[in-house]
């Protein structure tokens, strides 16, 4: 097997090295003990600290490449992608991020493993983390489970591996502004569960902050760009899901689930701090009325609070808000105003969901449950959406 490891990077001097060194030192044993032949590639988006000659200059036993590439994440992926098919004839692609502190060998070997028994995507799927997942368990994971019956935990993962077949078919479809930025993953994601894919259990955390939140001028968290490009990635590819007919049956994956013992939840520091930033903006909800419509303006004005602590909204009210931006999201004519009122009731489940489990060791049990609630409900999401698709859009 020809494989790349694929490195997508922007401005990542302090990490890249320690990174290539350490796929170098686990792969060329794999390389030397079977018949693999492998690259390093790293495709960077217009860094300005010098993240691609650290990365060429650094030495290494297995053979690298130094690409470039415009802005976004996509198009590190995209250049890779092409690279890989086009100009070395690969069999597939192991896509690391270059922002983190360490690469497990254990991770590289069961990537591998799972590239030699034929699988075309391959995600990895980790031990709940407080600051983890929110994108994922908020957004892609029920709308996967929902509209295409996979049971993906992890499909927005910087970790994967991308068969050659899926390359190809993710070459084939158009790929639009959010592709080329933080959407790629749901990209890529989506198209892989029409394929064989699977998952590889990684007990070892990547050690690096996982929250892509920051502050706004106006002293906001927000998440910005991520955000955007992900939802609108999500609603690109849910909208021509439900134009097909819906999945008859839920799609798990084909590898033994590994059980690991979770931490009890406690109130910390950051998300009491994440509750009071987010409540300031959401307490403004009564003023959105017009755009939102009478009927989910009431039901997320019942979460509004004045004079006491912010708990977030419910999961089901989420669903109904994600339901409704599936359906009406527009990124050319809405307001940037309105786009940021989405970002702050996706914020405020993020913390309605911390608040419903503290006390708890269930983490994420809740969403499973609720997103398979919403798969059985997928035969009304999809009479919903063509009724609508018919009058409205």
């Amino acid at each position: 097997m020809k494989i790349i490891v694929g490195l997508p990077s922007r401005n990542e001097s302090k990490s890249i090295r320690n990174v290539v060194c350490q796929i170098d030192q686990t792969l060329q044993g794999a390389k030397l003990s079977s018949n693999l032949d492998i690259i390093i590639v790293n495709a960077d988006c217009e860094s300005d600290d010098h993240t691609s000659v650290l990365f060429s200059t650094t030495e290494t036993f297995l053979p690298k490449i130094s690409l470039s590439c415009s802005l976004g994440k996509g198009n590190a992926i995209l250049r890779i992608m092409k690279f890989a098919v086009e100009e070395e004839n690969a069999d597939g692609i192991i896509l690391i991020d270059t922002d983190i502190p360490q690469v497990p060998k254990a991770w590289l070997e069961a990537f591998l493993q799972l590239a030699h028994e034929g699988f075309d995507l391959v995600l990895p799927r980790r031990k709940p983390l407080w600051n983890a997942g929110d994108l994922t368990y908020q957004i892609c994971f029920p709308v996967l489970t929902a509209l295409w019956g996979v049971d993906m935990r992890n499909p927005i993962a910087g970790e994967v591996f991308i068969s050659r077949r899926l390359i190809k078919k993710c070459l084939e479809v158009e790929w639009h502004r959010h592709s080329l930025g933080y959407g790629v993953d749901f990209l890529i994601s989506n198209i892989g569960s029409s394929l064989k894919w699977g998952e590889v259990y990684l007990s070892t955390t990547k050690g690096n902050p996982l929250r892509s939140f920051h502050l706004d001028s106006d002293g906001n968290i927000r998440m910005g760009r991520k955000f955007y490009d992900v939802l609108e990635s999500v609603i690109y590819f849910s909208r021509s899901r439900l134009c097909q007919p819906p999945p008859k049956s839920i799609h798990y994956s084909t590898i033994d689930y590994v059980s690991w013992d979770a931490d009890q939840v406690h109130v910390n520091s950051e998300l009491e701090s994440l509750a009071l930033n987010v409540q300031r903006s959401f307490n403004s909800i009564a003023n959105y009325r017009t755009f939102l419509g009478d009927d989910l303006t009431d039901h997320l004005l019942k979460f509004r609070c004045v004079g006491k602590s912010f708990k977030g909204i419910s999961l089901e009210v989420w669903y109904e808000c994600l339901s409704w931006t599936i359906r009406f999201y527009d990124p050319i004519k809405l307001s940037d105003c309105n786009k940021k009122l989405l970002e702050t009731l996706f914020l405020s489940r993020v913390v309605g969901h911390y608040f419903e489990i503290i006390g708890t060791s269930q983490w994420y049990d809740g969403i499973i449950s609720s997103a398979t609630l919403l798969f059985e409900k997928r035969l009304i999401l999809f009479d919903w959406y063509s009724d609508a698709n018919d009058t409205d859009l």
